[in-house]
């Protein structure tokens, strides 16, 4: 059931980007009607300062909603609407969630260097020998740290494939330690393994060590693999628009799959996924598509060039279609995950 801990990362990472609109509203004089947890229906509520907070019955999502939201003549009127307000101010509260999820990232990766990290020691060692292979005819031992083969160090996993897949059926020596102490052996990697039985004969596994930074350290790497995750997002994205790259989705049922298998490994890596998780959600959501905060951006932009707002009605048309196309492709990813 470790799939399961996909629903508070998502009630994380929904609340705080419902928090970046909910404040931004707030600071810019905006009536916020109701502060919402969850979707309806609702289960309760508590007035506070003219704004109802309330937690809904499914928890997988949140709302702001905001007077004036509909963009009427009547509501641009309205003292306190989000209609009456500028269009810069519009834009900072629609990007403000994005700009919310994007700034949680480095402190989720703050929080795993802080707790620790785990880092690879450089070292690669050997876990299981499989009978009758090259390795065990040679003498090789689980326990076993390969230094280097055929004088190559050895310091990653892919030092060692590389290593023995260009070398098969050659006598090749691998240095390596065993107990601390240094040795040798000589093996011919297979030209042609069965399945599942690899050129040498062995699994191996990087060393790893569970590394702890100090907060200020912490927080310096946090935003650094924050920065390059966000880098990395962005380039996969800008790829496979350009066709560099086939196209890859993957619905909630397959990112709660994921979840259950990144929860198996550990806690600090659960928090990295989220961290991941909160960037895609704050680069999807800026895409200028109807229905997203992006696509309502995008109606301020064409408000600015043309000198007058769209039609409210049929901006609304136009997000209600596009909420439409996102929930049928959510339904069709999901139904390409189930199988």
């Amino acid at each position: 059931m470790s799939w399961l801990w996909i629903v508070p990362i998502l009630l994380l990472l929904v609340f705080v980007h419902e928090l970046g609109h909910f404040i931004t509203a707030k600071l810019s004089g905006i009536t916020v009607r109701e502060f919402g947890f969850g979707y309806p229906p609702r289960l309760f509520g508590v007035k506070f300062r003219g704004t109802l907070y309330s937690v809904n019955l499914l928890p997988l999502g949140g709302f702001t909603r905001m007077a004036g939201e509909d963009g009427s003549e009547a509501s641009a009127m309205e003292p306190g609407s989000f209609a009456s307000k500028s269009k810069r101010t519009r834009t900072l509260v629609l990007a403000a969630g994005s700009l919310m999820n994007i700034l949680l990232a480095p402190i989720l990766f703050t929080a795993v260097f802080m707790i620790g990290s785990p880092t690879p020691t450089g070292k690669v060692q050997v876990d299981t020998i499989q009978a009758g292979s090259p390795a065990a005819s040679a003498g090789l031992q689980a326990g076993d740290v390969v230094t280097a083969i055929q004088g190559q160090p050895i310091h990653t996993l892919s030092d060692f494939k590389d290593q023995v897949q260009f070398r098969p059926g050659q006598p090749t020596t691998f240095t390596i330690l065993r107990n601390g102490q240094p040795a040798k052996v000589t093996l011919a990697p297979r030209a042609n393994p069965g399945p599942n039985e690899g050129a040498v004969g062995v699994s191996i596994e990087e060393q790893m060590v569970v590394q702890q930074y100090p907060v200020w350290t912490a927080v310096v790497l946090g935003v650094k693999g924050a920065a390059m995750t966000f880098v990395a997002i962005w380039t996969g994205l800008v790829d496979t628009i350009r066709g560099a790259i086939a196209p890859s989705f993957m619905g909630p049922v397959g990112i709660a799959d994921v979840t259950g298998q990144v929860a198996e490994m550990g806690g600090t890596y659960l928090l990295e996924f989220a961290a991941f998780l909160s960037i895609n959600l704050a680069i999807f959501n800026l895409i200028p598509f109807p229905a997203l905060d992006g696509g309502r951006i995008l109606f301020v932009i064409i408000e600015a060039v043309r000198g007058r707002r769209v039609d409210p009605q049929k901006e609304g048309f136009v997000h209600l279609v596009g909420m439409v196309i996102l929930l049928t492709f959510v339904v069709l990813v999901s139904y390409h995950d189930l199988l």
